[in-house]
């Protein structure tokens, strides 16, 4: 499909108040809508266009000019494997100009038929860093969100090492197994060995996946939506649990039933509602969203 005129590198060089040119910048996440930026990057960029398959940066080079993505997609790459992908009215090569004398980090290559940008120099970028403070925050932001970003796909989309959920899945198993094995030696019965097993490997598996930082905050979200669900028949349902034949320095009688109080049940709910909406909350904002 052929590319609108509207895309071409000579509606961007147009003359006049650069309104293709202005408009696409105004848009860009790092700018965020501020003229004054804008009018700055106009004045020093150059317009470059790109090929499908060029390389826009290389991974390991020492140039650390920016690029503003006026049209067109691109594949960040690291160690041959796609990491993210960007497209207008995105920034790329801002993590090495932000960081004088640091290498590239991964290539940049074309992935639309053409590709338009807007480069500026890092001496410019650094320059606009000290004149507009606001562009720094925004800045700070989102390296952090694609530094996240980063981790999470480079841990999920590693086929070389088994995903988290996986090792979870073994090492909760193991011990359950253990724990099997050491009911069996106190002479408990069958039943006993199984109920000892299932609740000692489901109890690891939980507080292992809990554990794993790139889904903490989802972990914590089903968690307590979960419990929400069990409050629910904590309430309406009366359940008496005792433990027999494993002799314990303590009694153990927990009642779950009427004597619940509407009060506690009402707060109990709202506080795992609030946790669920704070946990998702966390959750978006380290996917980037």
């Amino acid at each position: 499909m052929a590319r609108s005129q509207i895309d071409t590198l000579a509606a961007f060089k147009a003359k006049g108040e650069h309104n293709r040119l202005k408009s696409t910048l105004l848009r860009n996440g790092l700018i965020g809508n501020d003229d004054a930026i804008v009018s700055f990057v106009i004045e020093n960029h150059s317009l470059i266009e790109y090929s499908k398959g060029d390389f826009v940066i290389t991974e390991g080079a020492d140039d650390d000019d920016v690029y503003f993505i006026l049209a067109g997609d691109v594949e960040i790459i690291s160690g041959k494997r796609v990491i993210d992908k960007k497209s207008s009215p995105s920034t790329v090569g801002e993590m090495a100009a932000n960081k004088a004398g640091e290498l590239r980090s991964a290539d940049v290559v074309v992935k639309s038929n053409t590709l338009i940008c807007a480069k500026i120099t890092s001496s410019t970028f650094r320059t606009i860093q000290k004149e507009f403070p606001q562009f720094s925050v925004r800045l700070s932001d989102e390296t952090e969100i694609s530094y996240r970003r980063k981790i999470r796909q480079l841990s999920m989309w590693e086929k070389e090492e088994f995903s988290w959920f996986g090792i979870c899945a073994i090492v909760s198993a193991l011990i359950g197994c253990g724990s099997g094995i050491l009911s069996w030696q106190y002479g408990l019965s069958v039943t006993t060995i199984a109920v000892v097993s299932l609740v000692s490997a489901s109890a690891a598996f939980v507080l292992l996946m809990l554990s794993n930082p790139l889904f903490a905050y989802r972990r914590i979200f089903q968690l307590s939506a979960y419990s929400m669900v069990t409050l629910v028949f904590y309430k309406i349902s009366s359940v008496a649990f005792e433990l027999k034949e494993i002799t314990l320095p303590f009694s153990l009688n927990v009642n779950i039933g009427p004597n619940f109080s509407t009060t506690e049940f009402a707060f109990s709910i709202l506080g795992l509602l609030l946790l669920c909406l704070l946990a998702a909350y966390r959750d978006g904002k380290f996917d980037g969203k």
